[in-house]
């Protein structure tokens, strides 16, 4: 106990003399995170048979940082400070032991702060025996080890950031004996196995369940659509009929005046038009489209005019050769038309092989 006292004594004079010429020891912030840097608790799994002791070794690091900026170092005399056996906390039929335990100063990395910082911290290197009584039960258990010296530099460190408590978790999972656990291995095997079988066979009839339902709500949508598409196709042949029967009427009194039209067409659109007095008559020249090879002067066509609904009037036209007529086939026809003293007054038609001449009987003059 002297010794630790002498030991505590130059910890304390050194972390005094540090903190006042801490500017000399500012962190780098140049080297890459190193995660595991003051990260408590840490924890370890293993695992341990019954009258038989294992050793387990644990490994972390520390970091002393005194502000965001500003570390103390570890030096050989704070790691030897800090390399101090961790309290033991673990069931009394485990038999801990602490087989040693040392610090060594190594460079760490650390977040600080948020900030990436780089420099001389300590790796904590314990090793501890840890061996179950044949009493100990199949189970785990936990087994904890409390650094208190390295708590003690954390809280003379007066940080400004905040340290966690240095622990070190150990879950043991004790066995009887090897065959014990090959046995339970198996079993555990075999529950899984069962257990997978017997989900995938749920699987299977829930997607068999799924698929089924699946089809009929198909064939139902399928059947339904069917009915709607038959329905809509009954409804617009009903439409066709009712807009046929509502049509049919104006489309017949349409087919009826396209009849009309077309028969009286020329009435319509003559080729030539004629207006004369009753009595008259008068000849036109290069009126109608003819043909060459004719001698001029020569009757070609003779009509007699019509009323529209068909009777015969005395109006007499006539079509001659024109001059030329023999040597240009594009050449047109003359026209006589003669109007009979007993017509009276109107429209008519007469119509020639090279067209039609609608002719107006009155009282104006000839045009």
């Amino acid at each position: 106990m002297p010794a630790l006292r002498k030991i505590y004594f130059r910890v304390t004079l050194y972390l005094s003399f540090v903190a006042i010429t801490l500017h000399t020891c500012s962190a780098s912030g140049a080297s890459q995170v190193v995660a595991d840097a003051n990260q408590f608790p840490v924890s370890v799994r293993t695992e341990a048979f019954n009258d038989h002791p294992i050793n387990v070794k644990v490994v972390f690091k520390i970091f002393l940082p005194k502000d965001n900026k500003r570390y103390i170092p570890v030096s050989p005399t704070l790691a030897q400070f800090m390399s101090s056996s961790p309290d033991v906390y673990a069931k009394p039929d485990l038999r801990v032991r602490v087989i040693r335990t040392e610090c060594i100063p190594e460079d760490v990395t650390a977040t600080v702060g948020g900030n990436e910082v780089m420099g001389k911290g300590g790796v904590i290197d314990c090793e501890i025996e840890i061996a179950p009584l044949r009493s100990v039960r199949r189970g785990v258990y936990d087994v904890i080890l409390s650094f208190g010296m390295i708590d003690k530099t954390f809280d003379m460190l007066s940080s400004t950031v905040s340290l966690p408590k240095a622990v070190v978790h150990i879950q043991v999972e004790t066995w009887p004996s090897p065959a014990a656990k090959q046995e339970a291995l198996l079993a555990a095997e075999a529950e899984r196995k069962r257990k997978e079988e017997m989900a995938a066979q749920a699987r299977h009839q829930k997607e068999e369940a799924e698929a089924q339902a699946r089809r009929q709500k198909e064939e139902a949508e399928a059947q339904a659509r069917r009915q709607k598409e038959e329905a809509e196709a009954q409804a617009r042949h009903e439409a066709r009929i009712r807009m046929l029967k509502l049509v049919s009427p104006y489309l017949g009194l349409g087919l009826f005046l396209a009849i009309i039209v077309f028969l009286k067409r020329k009435w319509l659109w003559p080729d030539f038009k004629v207006r004369l007095q009753v009595g008259k008559k008068m000849q036109f020249d290069n009126v109608l489209r003819g043909r060459g090879g004719m001698e001029p002067g020569m009757i070609l066509h003779t009509a007699w005019a019509k009323a529209w609904y068909g009777t015969r009037q005395r109006i007499k036209v006539e079509t001659f050769a024109a001059e030329g007529l023999h040597s240009d086939s594009r050449s047109k026809l003359d026209l006589l038309v003669s109007i009979g003293t007993s017509v009276r007054p109107g429209v008519y038609l007469a119509k020639l092989p090279n067209g039609a001449i609608r002719v107006y009987v009155g009282q104006g003059s000839s045009q």
